[in-house]
C-alpha cells in the first residue's frame, strides 16, 4: 500500500497539530516530502483559500477541498483538507488526510473510512458539522 496518514489533532494527546500514520505513530517531517512538511501542512492547505500562510475569517465547518500537491521530485501527493474543530477548538484549526499518489475525493474517503474511520467519525458529528455532509 501507498504512504497515507493524517495530520491534525489526535484526541487524547494534547492540542497542536501532528503527522501521524495508521497506526497513529508519529511521522517526521524528516521522512515526508518538503511540501507535506509541517509547516506547510498547517499553512499552505486549509480547507478554503486565502492570502498563502494566513488563516481566513470565515472557516465553515463541513467544506473539504481535494488537493494535489506535486513533489520536487516529480512525486503526485492527495490532500483532503478540512476545517476541523472537534480535537482542538483554536482558530485555524484543521484537518488533512494525506495520500501518495493522485486519488479522486471518492478514493480518499475510501480509505479515510478503511484507516481513519473513528477519527474521522469524530470530525463529521462534531457541533456545528452540517448534517448529511460526511
Amino acid at each position: 500500500m501507498s504512504q497515507f496518514f493524517y495530520w491534525g489533532c489526535w484526541g487524547g494527546r494534547g492540542s497542536g497539530h501532528r503527522c501521524l500514520d495508521i497506526h497513529g505513530r508519529h511521522v517526521s517531517s524528516d521522512d515526508r516530502p518538503e511540501e507535506l512538511s509541517d509547516k506547510h501542512l498547517d499553512n499552505s492547505y486549509p480547507a478554503t483559500l486565502s492570502i498563502p500562510n494566513r488563516f481566513p475569517p470565515n472557516q465553515p465547518l463541513g467544506v473539504q477541498r481535494l488537493v494535489h500537491v506535486k513533489t520536487s521530485t516529480g512525486a503526485v501527493w492527495t490532500l483532503l483538507s478540512m476545517w476541523d474543530r472537534s480535537g482542538d477548538e483554536r482558530f485555524g484549526s484543521h484537518s488533512n488526510f494525506v495520500a501518495e499518489g493522485e486519488k479522486t475525493r471518492d478514493e480518499m474517503k475510501a480509505l479515510i473510512h478503511e484507516h481513519f474511520p473513528a477519527l474521522y467519525k469524530r470530525i463529521i458529528t462534531q457541533a456545528g458539522w452540517p448534517s448529511g455532509l460526511g
